[in-house]
């Protein structure tokens, strides 16, 4: 079996005042440390960044980059980006904000989810699902027709007997970087993890 990853990063980071993903993470832009840590899994024929940002895509540790150009039409356009390039059997589609995600983790829900022969899993945060999430190339043309700000997660409402949900060890390395204030929480929990 074949997969590929897509990362996304071509949010607008409304909800931060400027783009996040830029940000000083241990001397690192923050988007770089999840970009390093699918890459080291070893199980991705291919890394696809999709970004609308020039700085993100002139430094993507190796990995393929994918201009967004149709950011402003929401979520789906970075999604479909990413499919649109992919021909393996799986593609998994990681969030750039989520830097605390470890390749143990990525391993670990892969495998369950090769084992559980479900079309799609997600993981799992207490009552709701989302990203990290992979879905079987059967499902590539209902993500080709995604329209605005969804995300492929919507699949699973037509599909739920073909779910698998994934909970973490560890929920923290879920913690995504919305606000300035999630983003000191993540600087705290990262040193924490280092020492």
């Amino acid at each position: 079996m074949k997969a590929d990853a897509v990362i996304l990063a071509s949010g607008f980071s409304m909800r931060f005042g400027e783009n996040k993903l830029l940000l000083n993470l241990d001397g690192e832009p923050l988007f770089r440390h999840i970009l390093e840590t699918v890459k080291d899994c070893g199980i991705f024929e291919n890394v696809f960044v999709v970004s609308q940002y020039d700085e993100i895509l002139k430094n993507t540790c190796g990995c393929v980059p994918l201009k967004n150009t149709k950011s402003h039409e929401g979520i789906s356009a970075s999604v479909k980006l990413g499919a649109e390039s992919s021909n393996a059997d799986h593609i998994m589609f990681f969030a750039c904000d989520q830097p605390l995600l470890r390749k143990k983790t990525i391993l670990d829900f892969y495998g369950r989810f090769i084992e559980s022969k479900k079309g799609m899993g997600f993981f799992k945060y207490g009552e709701t699902f989302g990203i990290p999430a992979v879905f079987s190339k059967k499902y590539k043309d209902e993500i080709l027709k995604l329209t605005g700000d969804k995300g492929a997660k919507s699949i699973s409402k037509d599909h739920p007997e073909d779910v698998f949900l994934y909970e973490s060890e560890n929920p923290a390395e879920l913690k995504d970087c919305d606000t300035k204030e999630d983003f000191m929480v993540i600087e705290k929990i990262y040193e924490s993890i280092k020492n």
